[in-house]
């Protein structure tokens, strides 16, 4: 199971860092800073310092941004006045000062009453291509559509290729509102995206947030957003698709850290499979578990490559989860369209075939405190504070 999501506000030294269970997200000073970690990290928990100024009504803020978080607040006062009003403005626990870590971890179990099991969360799937063309926005359309089908649940895809995804125009949508809007607004809730996220009567349970209108929307988006987006979305759809453009910035580097696998998709082309090789080592290297790595071989073609799907499993030491044939032309006329290929097309099948693999597999490790591209870059995690 995941850590607890925790944010702290006006409290130096809780001692919550040293619990594995939990996950200090965001450690904020300022109301400011406090408003845009709630909407944008969406914590779990939220331990805060009652004896600040205004303390009070900034757990009434908090609370209006997202009206399931858990508050714990931290007092020196022994006042029952000052405990009430505490209370009544949302505290589901307190605890006295001097803080003692224990009793914290106590005060956020209760709160989030332990008995009762958390909510499942749906499953993040991460799609990228290893070469430009290999067909990876084809594969996570239909494993979307696949998912949707196997788990008897809605599923989402989400473009992050904010210059020049073509999620939505493989379904021939014109959507009114984007990621783009969701930037704008500065809070992600259900709402928002049930808002912006379409779909269409042939997409049989998928709906699709789309990229951005123009570039420029595509360049405000940060990896703040991006947490708070996925953490949204799993929340709302048992299976949320990301299909990756082939890059690696902080963008992606944060859907990679936070899906439960990273399909790579290649050709069996020497560049391919090299590409492929080279970012899985990057990535294994800076603390990705290969577990979370699956391999998809697109547009094979019996007797006709010069390599082989059994040369790629001995080089990567693991099975491919799928191989999808090529038929080309019966792909490219459906994007062309804006229509899924026919339920019996074979690239569909293939498709479905793995979405009921990784539908049957199991609760991925929790990520580290620090994700693999932080330690890429050499990067401090920026989730640590919020603006900062």
């Amino acid at each position: 199971m995941n850590p607890i999501r925790v944010c702290v506000h006006g409290l130096s030294d809780t001692g919550l860092d040293a619990v594995p269970e939990f996950s200090l997200v965001s450690n904020t000073r300022s109301r400011e800073e406090l408003r845009k970690a709630i909407g944008l990290l969406r914590p779990e928990v939220l331990v805060i310092d009652l004896d600040a100024a205004g303390a009070q009504d900034a757990v009434v803020e908090c609370l209006e941004i997202d009206s399931g978080l858990a508050v714990i607040g931290v007092t020196g006062h022994n006042d029952a006045t000052h405990m009430v009003g505490a209370l009544r403005a949302g505290c589901r626990q307190l605890s006295i000062k001097p803080l003692d870590p224990n009793d914290l971890v106590v005060a956020i179990r209760r709160s989030l009453n332990e008995n009762a099991p958390r909510a499942e969360r749906g499953k993040a799937i991460a799609v990228f291509g290893a070469v430009g063309g290999a067909g990876a926005t084809t594969v996570a359309c239909y494993l979307a559509a696949g998912l949707a089908e196997a788990t008897r649940s809605r599923s989402l895809i989400v473009d992050f290729d904010f210059d020049f995804g073509g999620v939505a125009r493989a379904w021939n949508l014109t959507p009114m509102h984007t990621i783009g809007d969701m930037v704008s607004a500065g809070t992600i809730d259900g709402i928002m995206l049930d808002r912006v996220a379409v779909s269409s009567d042939e997409m049989n349970g998928v709906s699709i947030v789309p990229r951005p209108h123009t570039i420029e929307e595509g360049h405000a988006v940060d990896e703040h957003f991006i947490t708070s987006l996925i953490h949204t979305a799993q929340s709302h759809y048992a299976s949320v698709v990301m299909d990756l453009p082939r890059k690696l910035d902080a963008v992606v580097g944060c859907a990679m850290d936070a899906c439960d696998k990273l399909l790579v998709v290649m050709q069996l082309t020497v560049p391919s499979i090299d590409n492929a090789r080279r970012l899985i080592e990057a990535l294994t290297r800076n603390g990705m578990s290969m577990d979370r790595i699956e391999l998809i071989v697109n547009r094979f073609r019996k007797n006709v490559h010069a390599l082989t799907v059994e040369l790629v499993e001995k080089q990567f030491g693991r099975r491919v989860i799928g191989v999808v044939p090529n038929d080309y032309r019966s792909v490219t006329q459906a994007i062309d369209m804006g229509q899924p290929v026919a339920d019996r097309n074979p690239v569909r099948s293939a498709i479905q075939a793995i979405a009921e693999r990784l539908v049957g597999g199991g609760e991925r490790e929790a990520p580290a405190a620090e994700g693999w591209f932080a330690r890429l870059t050499g990067k401090a995690n920026r989730g640590a504070a919020a603006g900062a």
